[in-house]
Formats: C-alpha cells, structure tokens, sequence
C-alpha cells in the first residue's frame, strides 16, 4: 500500500525537511514524514506501525478502546497542567473515520507550553499517527491545517 500526502496552507519555503519517504526505521515506528516551520513554531509528523496488534484490530475497535483518562496519565507524564480539549474517537474524514484529539500543557523539564493534536488510523493492518505540534496561540490555524491534511492523505495499490 502506497500513499501520498499534500501539505495544503504550510507554507513548503518555510519547511527545514520534508520528506515523503521513509526517513527514520526502527523497531516500532516508520516515520513517512517530519515537516517544520521556523516562522509558525509548528510540527507535523507522521508515522506508522505495523505491530502484529493491528492486523486484528479494526480501527472501530480500536477507537472505542481508547479512553480519555488513560490519554491523560500519559500526558501527565511529559505536561504539568495537561488538558485535552477536543476529544474525538470517530472524527469523519476523507479517510474513513479516525481517533481524534487535542491537547495543552506545560513540558515539565522546560516550562515551555505546548499545544497538540492526535490523529490515528489503523489500515491494511497498520496504525498510522499524525502528530502536530504548535504554540498555543497558534492552535486554531494548526488546527485547520491538520483537518485540510487529513483529508489530502491517500492511499493506493501498487
């Protein structure tokens, strides 16, 4: 399965890499791409696993096994004054429907503030993340431009 993915609204001069391939492998994750912007203090990464866990999972399933506080442990973990402020395990996008969410806190070891958004996907037995990353007075323009980026996503056989 092959895909290709479009960054509509980010601004591609503003990237320090971007790449479309297979840029980092490791035992758990594939990374297919890691775009920044210098000027808008954002982040988009994007990866998969292929973990054995995912080929008898369905992505229904896997949604409603999700739930809100266990998210919040592990946020707690990295934030202090953690907060998640969209919750949506069946967000309908061009793809199908994704697990969904949003978040805000304080890196414990940096004092920096932080805002983030989640989306995950399990297709042809893989569980695909999109991870974005800004300040939080730059989460509503993030924010749209992630939901434009999950609906340019696309999948095809090769």
């Amino acid at each position: 399965m092959a895909g290709y993915i479009n960054l509509p609204s980010f601004d591609k001069s503003e990237l320090k890499s971007s790449r479309l391939s297979t840029i980092v492998e490791n035992d758990e994750l594939k990374m297919i791409l890691k775009a920044s912007s210098e000027t808008h203090s954002r982040e988009i990464e994007i990866v998969y696993s292929d973990d054995k866990a995912f080929e008898s999972l369905t992505n229904t399933e896997y949604a409603e096994g999700m739930n809100k506080p266990d998210i919040e442990d592990l946020l707690g973990s990295v934030f202090k004054d953690e907060s998640i402020n969209l919750w949506k395990p069946k967000f309908p996008t061009e793809l199908g429907e994704i697990f969904h969410y949003a978040y805000s806190g304080t890196f414990i070891n940096s004092g920096f503030r932080q805002a983030g958004i989640i989306g995950q996907l399990i297709k042809d037995n893989k569980l695909y993340t999109i991870r974005v990353s800004c300040f939080p007075e730059d989460f509503r323009e993030t924010h749209m431009l992630c939901l434009e980026l999950y609906d340019s996503i696309h999948f095809s056989k090769m």
